[in-house]
C-alpha cells in the first residue's frame, strides 16, 4: 500500500470514528507494529477492531471480524453498532 493510501485510510477511519461517537461508541485510532491503521471501537467491555482496505475492484471498504461495508455505505456505523450489540456476553 502506498503512503498516500495509508494517509487516506487514516482519514477515512477518523471520519468513521466521528460517526460512531454520535452513536455512543468510543473509537480510537491505533497502529499495529506492522504499520496498519485500525480503529478500536468499544462499548463497555466489548471491543471491535475495524480496518480500512482497498478492494480488488478499486473501492475502499471497512472490514471487521464478521463483516464489511463499503466506505460510501451510510449504514456502516449502524452495522458496526449492531455487531457490538451481538457480543452481549
Amino acid at each position: 500500500m502506498a503512503m498516500q493510501d495509508t494517509a487516506l485510510c487514516r482519514v477515512m477511519l477518523r471520519r468513521l470514528a466521528d460517526k460512531l461517537l454520535v452513536r455512543g461508541l468510543v473509537a480510537v485510532p491505533v497502529t499495529t507494529s506492522g504499520g496498519a491503521a485500525l480503529l478500536r471501537v468499544t462499548r463497555g467491555r466489548r471491543v471491535l477492531f475495524v480496518a480500512c482496505l482497498l478492494t480488488s475492484d478499486g473501492r475502499w471498504a471497512y472490514m471487521w471480524q464478521r463483516g464489511y461495508a463499503l466506505t460510501d455505505d451510510r449504514r456502516a456505523p449502524a452495522m458496526i453498532q449492531k455487531e457490538l450489540a451481538w457480543y452481549r456476553r
